[in-house]
């Protein structure tokens, strides 16, 4: 029980927490930012459409509220000016075959290995495995530099969610609505910093 801990707070401890920060002179003077995005050859076309979604739905809720900036679909040649920009990098939806996988090793590696691992050994050893197949996203975040703070990096973003026993349409909605969360709370954590 003592490893566990000490392995989840080494791994809180080292894991990189990059935030988006715009540049202090830029906080009041920043009226508007661009969302800027392109998709990398990585990105299955079943998503490109939904990304697009969620983008116009993000924008949408985002400026309906009351903050101190607003915020656009970047236009081609805006790439400069504050920008927010998104590079979906992979966007990867499982197929049969990998939840067809997932179907027969979970239980194999929960239910038949243990078993078979404990007969062989009297007990005295326990092992087992499983295999949930999901779907991934990984974006890479950033802020044009023109309004990013000197210290900023550009951040990894790894959208996930679950497939094995969900159909295809609750698949797709719930990484859009991970996405769309993702976004939103970068859009208002850059408004109160």
């Amino acid at each position: 029980m003592k490893l566990l801990a000490i392995v989840i707070v080494l791994c809180v401890s080292f894991s990189s927490c990059v935030q988006l920060k715009l540049a202090e002179d830029k906080r009041s003077t920043v009226k508007d930012i661009g969302i800027e995005y392109e998709f990398g050859e990585n990105v299955e076309t079943v998503y490109k459409s939904r990304i697009d979604s969620v983008i116009n739905f993000v924008i949408n809720q985002f400026n309906s509220e009351h903050h101190s900036f607003t915020v656009h679909k970047a236009v081609k040649g805006e790439e400069n000016k504050s920008c927010l920009k998104l590079n979906f990098q992979k966007a990867h939806y499982k197929g049969t075959g990998a939840l067809v996988a997932s179907y027969i090793i979970t239980p194999i590696g929960l239910i038949v290995t243990p078993m078979a691992v404990m007969t062989a050994t009297s007990g005295q050893a326990f092992f087992l495995f499983w295999y949930l197949a999901a779907d991934k996203m990984n974006i890479k975040a950033s802020l044009s530099s023109d309004i990013a703070d000197v210290s900023n990096e550009s951040k990894n973003i790894k959208v996930r969610t679950g497939a094995t026993f969900s159909n295809r349409d609750s698949r797709l909605r719930k990484i859009s609505n991970k996405l769309g969360d993702y976004l939103y709370t970068t859009l208002v954590k850059l408004d109160k910093k």
